[in-house]
């Protein structure tokens, strides 16, 4: 099976489990059991520390040693254009916006 194809699964498998909890989330504040301010802290550590780490958990128990030999073209050119977006936008906003 493709490398492409395992991390495709293994980050679907990850978003639905996040997302089961979301809708359970959603149930408990429709009959108020938790409140807004609970809900907005709740989410913010879900999208910004539980999702990402169980992503990469998954990918990395469903890669092997050769997989991500293949990847690492891939790997390395996302880091150079994320990096890249990062600079040119730090340098734009320098010039755009002027605090």
């Amino acid at each position: 099976m493709s490398a492409y194809i395992i991390i495709f699964e293994a980050v679907l498998s990850s978003t639905l489990s996040i997302l089961i909890i979301c809708c359970t989330g959603a149930y408990l504040y429709k009959y108020k059991l938790i409140n807004a301010e609970f809900t907005k802290l709740l989410s913010g550590i879900v999208e910004k520390v539980f999702l990402p780490c169980l992503i990469v958990s998954n990918i990395i128990k469903s890669l092997t040693y050769e997989d991500l030999v293949e990847l690492l073209t891939v790997l390395f050119s996302a880091n150079l254009v994320c990096g890249t977006g990062y600079i040119v936008g730090n340098i734009s906003n320098k010039i755009w916006i002027k605090d």
